[in-house]
């Protein structure tokens, strides 16, 4: 059983994809699906913005934009795209965010992913992925979601037919943290109805 959320979906997918035999469901939330964004360039402006990536991931320009996204002024702000409910963002969520950026490791942490996921192979195909599915697939997705808009979500359920989705009201990216108690129960209540119904323990 594999939970993801954000990038960490997609990771979900392309092992559940891989692993067919090991994965007896998936629950995602909030899918991200660059993939289909790059099938829609022209190849000509594909090949001009593969240029771009290459010169986005030079390490001089991650380190200028390192030092910029680091200001607390400036990071403060990604909570607030983040999530739908501002009573959500307390002191503790900003340390949450803040923290990490004075460690002295950190900026080898963020040319690491920088450069991962600027990479041409970084995102796995996710209609392949969901294509390749027959376990019991769980999609979440805040309906004030900024940084993935919500009608990606509907394009998903043609991908599969096995998927279920689930929105919740008034929340944003991090649907799973606004709302606990919301999502922890249906993600349970799916896992024993579609998941654990008819499995027998040998």
């Amino acid at each position: 059983m594999l939970v993801g959320n954000s990038i960490g979906c997609a990771t979900s997918l392309a092992i559940a994809a891989t692993y067919l035999q090991m994965v007896r469901g998936i629950a995602t939330i909030s899918l991200p699906n660059v993939s289909s964004i790059e099938e829609l360039i022209p190849k000509v402006m594909g090949l001009l913005l593969d240029g771009l990536k290459k010169i986005c991931s030079s390490r001089w320009l991650l380190k200028m934009l390192f030092y910029f996204l680091r200001y607390p002024c400036v990071i403060k702000h990604w909570p607030k795209m983040a999530y739908a409910r501002q009573e959500a963002i307390t002191e503790e969520l900003i340390e949450i965010f803040t923290a990490p950026v004075s460690d002295r490791y950190c900026i080898k942490v963020f040319f690491t992913m920088s450069e991962a996921i600027l990479g041409l192979e970084f995102y796995p195909c996710i209609r392949s992925c969901l294509s390749k599915l027959q376990i019991p697939s769980l999609l979440f997705w805040g309906q004030r979601d900024r940084m993935i808009p919500h009608g990606v979500s509907k394009r998903f359920l043609n991908y599969n037919r096995r998927l279920q989705l689930i929105e919740i009201e008034n929340a944003g990216h991090y649907a799973h943290d606004e709302y606990p108690e919301q999502v922890n129960q249906q993600l349970l209540l799916w896992i024993q109805t579609q998941v654990l119904n008819g499995y027998v323990h040998l």
